[in-house]
């Protein structure tokens, strides 16, 4: 099952397999962040706008409008948070700028993303914030065992390969500081974090959560 409205634009399905795990990356993405949904240091933002929301999203007192192609979030949700079925890629229409613009996650689902994060710059308002979290989805390994023999190198590298052809960038997290520079953003911090993708990883932190972030749990 695929998006109804822009079929064929997203190169992922939206059934329930895929919305556990969006929910699933969710949850491994906060773990990473300790907990956190931005990291940004706004105080106190009276407009948010989530964009590919996907199954929803949180924060209190605070206006928040989340888009997405699939209508797939909650029909349970407080009065100050709205959802849209919209194209982030189609021209913006809000009436007013926002005081944060987030968008997390994306690889693989965008066509043009200079675009994407310029139309982010136009309807920020002055002071607010945009902030992107997004992957490089090429796997590696700092002691250099992971090599081009092994079937899940195979499996990544045709998986990023089918991404590129249907031309969708999957690995657009290193690019994303520059995207912002050239739109016109200021003070433009970028921050990498290591996401394990086994039961293996040094940091107590990750090997604590491990359920979440072991493909095998």
């Amino acid at each position: 099952m695929t998006p109804s409205y822009k079929d064929g634009s997203y190169v992922m399905p939206n059934d329930e397999a895929e919305l556990d795990r969006l929910d699933l990356t969710h949850q491994k993405l906060k773990i990473v962040l300790d907990d956190k949904l931005l990291l940004c240091p706004i105080e106190n933002p009276k407009r948010i706008l989530d964009v590919g929301t996907g199954t929803g999203d949180e924060h209190v007192e605070t206006e928040i409008i989340g888009t997405d192609l699939s209508p797939t979030q909650p029909s349970w949700v407080p009065p100050n948070v709205k959802f849209e079925v919209d194209d982030c890629e189609e021209p913006w229409t809000f009436r007013e700028k926002f005081d944060v613009v987030h968008c997390r996650y994306l690889a693989a689902a965008i066509q043009d993303w200079p675009k994407l994060v310029s139309q982010a710059f136009q309807f920020t308002k002055p002071g607010g914030y945009s902030e992107f979290q997004d992957y490089d989805l090429v796997y590696y390994s700092e002691d250099g065992t992971l090599t081009d023999d092994l079937h899940i190198q195979k499996w990544i590298t045709t998986l990023l390969g089918a991404a590129r052809d249907f031309g969708r960038d999957p690995c657009p997290g290193p690019k994303l500081a520059g995207y912002m520079r050239d739109a016109g953003f200021e003070d433009v911090q970028e921050r990498r974090f290591k996401i394990p993708i086994g039961p293996w990883p040094k940091d107590k932190h990750l090997v604590r959560e491990k359920p979440f972030l072991d493909p095998r749990a």
